[in-house]
């Protein structure tokens, strides 16, 4: 009996084909590659599912190429995949090692499996490697020979040098007359290494096969013997007038003398009353000069500048007190005051009213007037 396709009304969960049939023990429709499953509520009825890696209605199953979708296949891009039926297999790239699902780089630098020339570098690629020719030689890496650098010119020896070819690179040696490593050779040099008969004040010039020699600057003489020049005593040096020249071994220097300032060449002078460096007195006027200063003791006040005393003007009698008046010294000054029966300024005094109005005899007045003089003496 020939089993028929379920309709989707029967079963809407089920949307592959369904064969029905007595059940599943009798000779079923399904496909070799698929499972049959018989329905637990009618076991008339059974259900046909291709296996995994099949594809079809159950009844008719057709294999799947996993490797024609990336999405199917677990194979790696350094590995090969390919199908078989009902599956497929995984097999690493040549330069590759691993199970076909997880293959790693082979360093077949790192091995000595590689091809490379002894006399080539050996460089590691993905999935493979590649061979390039040490540096004096030459070839496609997996054949490698001398370069000649002394035929070709290619070597790096000095003009006044030797070229001589060794496997794989090239001697220089430096010819007679210089020396060097080769690549550099440099003529005998007398100043450098000492076997000039120079002064020790002058400059030795090396030249091709000698030497020269000249006496340095603030030096004179032949180049072998040089005797220094004395600027302070011949006048060529540049200190200013205001300056002291001070001769030293082959130069000079200059010192702008007390009272100036400056680098020696240009001396300015020094205002120490602007600049606050006098030693004058404070009761002294400072007065600037050309390289130096001078004090003077400010009125009231005597002495050499630099020390000023007070001037007691009532006791030399250099006031101009009235002789009516008592004078009184202060610190750089004085007072004057009029005596008793006077007023004014001190400067000027004059007898009050009531003295002019006194009675008596004019003996009497003399001797009055008397007494107030040596009176305002003892004061």
């Amino acid at each position: 009996m020939k089993p028929s396709v379920s309709s989707p009304k029967t079963d809407e969960k089920d949307k592959r084909s369904l064969a029905t049939g007595f059940n599943c023990r009798q000779k079923p429709l399904c496909d070799t590659n698929a499972a049959c499953t018989a329905d637990p509520k009618d076991q008339k009825r059974y259900t046909c599912v291709c296996n995994n890696g099949f594809e079809g209605n159950g009844s008719v199953c057709q294999d799947i190429d996993e490797c024609l979708f990336e999405e199917l296949s677990l194979c790696p891009s350094n590995a090969d995949c390919e199908n078989t039926i009902g599956n497929y297999s995984c097999s690493c790239l040549p330069g590759f090692e691993g199970d076909g699902r997880s293959c790693t780089d082979v360093d077949e630098c790192h091995r000595s499996n590689h091809n490379c020339s002894v006399h080539a570098l050996c460089n590691n690629t993905i999935g493979s490697y590649n061979c390039t020719c040490l540096q004096g030689f030459q070839g496609d890496g997996w054949s490698c020979h001398d370069i000649d650098e002394c035929k070709n010119g290619t070597h790096k020896c000095h003009k006044n040098a030797t070229c001589k070819n060794t496997i794989g690179t090239h001697e220089c040696t430096c010819i007679s007359g210089f020396y060097g490593d080769g690549q550099v050779c440099r003529d005998v040099d007398e100043c450098l290494d000492g076997s000039h008969h120079c002064s020790s004040e002058a400059t030795c010039s090396n030249t091709v096969g000698s030497y020269s020699c000249s006496c340095n600057d603030g030096f004179h003489g032949n180049g072998r013997l040089c005797s220094d020049n004395d600027e302070c005593s011949d006048g060529s040096h540049l200190c200013n007038a205001r300056a002291s020249c001070v001769n030293n071994p082959g130069s000079y220097s200059c010192s702008c003398r007390k009272g100036y300032n400056g680098n020696g060449r240009y001396c300015n002078d020094i205002d120490e009353c602007r600049d606050g460096t006098d030693r004058c007195s404070v009761n002294a006027r400072c007065t600037n000069t050309d390289g130096s200063y001078t004090c003077s003791c400010s009125s009231g006040f005597q002495g050499d500048g630099m020390s000023c005393d007070d001037l007691d003007e009532c006791q030399h009698g250099v006031h101009d007190c009235d002789r009516k008046a008592k004078c009184t010294n202060t610190r750089g000054s004085y007072r004057c005051s009029c005596s008793k029966g006077y007023h004014g300024n001190g400067k000027q005094c004059k007898a009050s009213s009531a003295r002019r109005q006194v009675p008596g005899n004019g003996v009497v007045l003399f001797v009055v007037l008397l007494i107030g003089f040596i009176l305002s003496l003892c004061m």
